[in-house]
């Protein structure tokens, strides 16, 4: 059934039912399509291309069993590429290549540079804007629906037009009235500061196999206007060299209300448990 609003879940359901038949044959391979399975794109990885190659192939062997092939292999190990390839695994497509040159692809839409292994930010929507119209409540709000962020990597940044969207609210403005000059000026330098996201590179990997210790922490902060949460990684490795890399960030606006400071550690603690819960 295609075209209703339940075909998502019988998508999902059929996949599932159709997965446990292999799960004595195929425990690691299962566990793959069962939990790591979006829509379409199954995003995972391995410690070693033995291991990587042993579940692509498992998980293959599953859906080709349901007539359904997967595609479309993609790897930063480019050794990994050519076994699939050599295998008869049909893999990504290396002549996709972005303005600079670079080979890249994309993971649930998060453009990711397969060579050097980080994701990368696409601001082109954003940068095209009309600058020549008048700059209205429309046109902020039409930018913040431009930008696509599920993980938070440019939570810091989103969070200022969140804000400003929340004043434009406070004032009563209309959809097409013109921003005041003080609201206009916070705009002027939020926009002015675009560019300089595509410069961004948000290491993919968290942590490898050389590693001596690791442990997950989650921060928040509040402030008057806004308050976010972010979980990262604190990893040691054997020269005690500690890096904190990042996994994700959430923020939101404060209501527009004289909160006592209770309530806001309160309403803190509330956006930290909600991102951890959706890691």
């Amino acid at each position: 059934m295609f075209g209703v609003n339940v075909s998502p879940f019988l998508l999902s359901a059929t996949i599932k039912h159709h997965i446990e038949k292999y799960r004595e044959q195929y425990p690691a391979a299962t566990e793959l399509l069962d939990t790591c399975l979006y829509v379409d794109d199954v995003i995972s990885g391995a410690d070693d291309i033995s291991q990587a190659l042993k579940i692509s192939k498992d998980a293959d062997t599953i859906m080709k069993d349901a007539s359904m092939k997967l595609r479309k292999w993609n790897s930063n190990d480019q050794a990994l590429m050519k076994t699939w390839e050599y295998e008869g695994l049909e893999t990504h497509p290396r002549h996709s290549e972005n303005d600079s040159g670079v080979q890249s692809s994309k993971v649930l839409g998060i453009p990711w540079n397969v060579i050097h292994d980080y994701f990368t930010i696409d601001v082109k929507g954003l940068l095209e804007l009309d600058t020549s119209k008048p700059v209205t409540k429309r046109i902020v709000l039409q930018s913040a629906g431009k930008i696509y962020d599920p993980v938070g990597f440019l939570s810091p940044y989103t969070i200022k037009l969140k804000c400003l969207l929340q004043e434009l609210w406070l004032r009563k403005l209309a959809w097409d009235d013109e921003l005041p000059p003080d609201i206009y000026a916070t705009w002027l330098q939020w926009q002015s500061e675009l560019p300089l996201l595509s410069e961004l590179k948000i290491p993919r990997m968290i942590i490898d196999s050389s590693a001596k210790d690791s442990s997950s922490y989650i921060a928040g902060m509040t402030r008057c206007k806004d308050k976010g949460s972010l979980i990262y990684q604190e990893v040691s490795y054997a020269e005690d060299w500690l890096i904190h890399p990042y996994m994700k960030s959430s923020t939101k606006n404060a209501s527009y209300c004289r909160w006592a400071y209770s309530c806001k550690e309160t309403k803190l603690a509330s956006l930290c448990i909600f991102l951890d819960d959706a890691c």
